[in-house]
């Protein structure tokens, strides 16, 4: 609705046609929009006009952020925390939320970028299984910059393992009516929970942290499985060394 530049003269040398001189525009959160208004010099003979609108974006400089980069290695056990670090270019302010399959990681929240247009993450656990990791950048001033999303990395973390390092063992007078006691050892990390496995030679005859030995148990050599289960870990099974029931 404003003027734009000045008025350009159309004559049959130019089909009719004018062209305005160049114009300068700048990024903005709403459009442009464009008119061209006629006026004749024969005002007797023709009439003036006005055209459509024409609607025109401009959008501000485009940035690029880069892949995420993980501090650990691909294929990591369960249990470790990463870092996550990605830079935007150019180095305009504004920040970086990193994503995990196009969804926001919990506990990670956008990280404002230095001066280099760099922004490294908190730590934190991924799960076990498959990762994409991307990284959007919103810049504050959302007019001279555009947001731009990542390219993926992909990341995996397998299941973590149990380390024992005291073996479990039973505790007690093995003879028949004395109750007999799990004890299930040292292991790292500590395991949520343990299953018990009590046999007398190979067969099973007990499930509890605790036995009383049989009857049918004298003579017989009684050994104690001891299995360490804790989310994000491969369970892990202990045997005891053997006692006879007397």
């Amino acid at each position: 609705g404003s003027p734009v530049g000045s008025p350009v003269a159309v004559d049959a040398t130019n089909s009719f046609t004018g062209t305005s001189a160049p114009i300068t525009l700048v990024a903005s959160l709403s459009d442009y929009t464009f008119g061209a208004d006629f006026t004749p010099t024969d005002t007797l003979t023709y009439a003036s006009s006005s055209s459509a609108g024409l609607t025109y974006t401009v959008l501000g400089a485009v940035t690029t952020v880069s892949i995420p980069v993980t501090s650990k290695a691909s294929g990591m056990a369960y249990g470790s925390t990463i870092t996550l670090s990605a830079s935007v270019t150019p180095a305009a302010a504004g920040s970086i939320r990193f994503k995990d399959n196009g969804s926001t990681i919990v506990g990670v929240g956008a990280v404002t970028v230095n001066g280099a247009g760099a922004a490294t993450s908190v730590a934190f656990t991924p799960g076990v299984g498959s990762h994409s990791y991307t990284a959007v950048f919103t810049p504050n001033d959302a007019v001279a910059y555009q947001t731009s999303t990542s390219g993926a990395r992909a990341f995996t973390v397998n299941r973590g393992v149990f380390l024992n390092s005291v073996r479990p063992k039973i505790l007690g007078t093995p003879k028949v009516g004395k109750k007999l006691t799990a004890s299930v050892g040292k292991w790292s990390p500590t395991p949520a929970k343990y299953l018990y496995v009590w046999k007398r030679g190979t067969v099973t005859v007990g499930t509890a942290s605790t036995y009383v030995a049989k009857a049918a148990d004298r003579g017989k050599k009684l050994t104690l499985y001891v299995t360490a289960v804790r989310a994000g870990y491969t369970n892990k099974t202990v045997v005891s060394l053997a006692v006879t029931v007397k």
